[in-house]
Formats: structure tokens, sequence, C-alpha cells
């Protein structure tokens, strides 16, 4: 038979385990508890929007490489349908390209005697131009207008008057359809206005975009 001092001894000794039991178990609760809380009230990331949800970081937007080709249809009746192309990288809101454009035109030109006659000929214009573009749609696809400013030189070659040069400054806007991924595929239509010192050249533009 044991003593009391030794049942005394056993039981505070499985008072105090139980005790450090009970405060592990409690402990142990306590982080399950809180860590359930915090996983099932947590808020979604800010940068993935939401289904069905418009943003401004559009293809439109990010960096890239972009090449463009289009039909340059003459606001006036004196020219036929031209061919503009354009090459460049978008930084930031703005995209910033090496241009080409070349037309018929028509007008009229000193004679050798100097009188005025008609005359036509053939455009070439090389420049470079600032896009500004707003965009708005969803990551894989952008919807957007534009502004655009730049400056060239235009040479024309006459049938029957020689060649001219002019030097201009060229103002344009439009709007653009533009989606994909790591390659960007889509159409600009625009306007661009062409001032000369002695003429003034206004273009409708219709083509495609493509880039990455």
């Amino acid at each position: 038979m044991r003593s009391p001092a030794v049942l005394l001894m056993l039981t505070m000794g499985a008072g105090v385990a139980s005790a450090d039991e009970l405060a592990i178990a409690v402990e142990a609760h306590v982080d399950v508890a809180v860590s359930v809380d915090v996983s099932t009230h947590a808020t979604p990331s800010a940068s993935a929007p939401a289904e069905g949800e418009l943003v401004w970081s559009t293809p439109l937007a990010r960096p890239h490489w972009e090449a463009a080709v289009a039909m340059a249809l003459p606001l006036d009746t004196a020219g036929d349908i031209g061919l503009h192309v354009a090459a460049g990288r978008q930084l930031g809101g703005f995209r910033l390209a090496l241009e080409y454009t070349r037309s018929d035109t028509a007008g009229d030109r000193p004679s050798k005697t100097g009188a005025l006659m008609a005359d036509c000929g053939l455009s070439q214009r090389i420049g470079v131009a600032a896009r500004y573009r707003v965009g708005m749609g969803a990551p894989p696809v952008g919807f957007g207008a534009y502004l655009e400013g730049g400056a060239g030189r235009d040479e024309v070659s006459w049938s029957h008057s020689g060649t001219s040069v002019e030097r201009d400054l060229m103002l344009g806007l439009g709007v653009e359809l533009v989606g994909g991924g790591d390659r960007l595929f889509g159409v600009d239509i625009g306007a661009r206005f062409v001032l000369a010192e002695r003429t003034t050249t206004g273009f409708l533009t219709v083509g495609l975009i493509a880039g990455g």
C-alpha cells in the first residue's frame, strides 16, 4: 500500500501534466481558429480584375514593337488610293513610329512659260509621328482612341513639271481595336491631315496593326 505522500506526489504530477496538455491544446485550437478565420475572410488580390470588369491595362498600353499597314483614301477627289505603313515602339501611353506614305496626287503647277497648268504626280512622304493612346477593355483585348502628331518630308515627282519637295506637319486622330497576348493583332481607322507650305492634304486610313 502506497503512502499518502506518494499518492499526493503522483496526483500533483498528473495535475501538472494535465495542465500542460490543456495549455498546448488551447494554444493549438486558437492558432487553427485564427488561421481559418484569416483565410476565410481574405480579400481578393487587387491586381486580378473581376470577370467582365473594364480595365486600362490592355494590349494597347503594354510596351511592344508594332507595325501597321493601311489604305490611304484621299478626302478630296485629287488622287487615288494610296499606301501608308508605319513601324515603331509603344512606350507608356505613346507610340513613337517612323512612317511612309505613297500616293498619287494632282494640282496646278507652273509651266515653263510661268503659267499654271494641271499636272499629276507621285507623292512619297517619310516622317516621324507620336501617337497618344487611351484604351479600355480587358487584358486580352482593348478598344481605344488616339491623337497623333508628327513632321515629315514630302517629295512629289510630277509628270510634266519636275520634282517638288516640301516639309510638313501632320495631325491625326482615330480609333483602334487590338487583341492578343504576346502577339497582338487589330484594326486601325483614322484620319490624317498633312499641312505643308503650299498644300494641305487629308487622308482616311483603314488598316491593320500587328506587333509583339
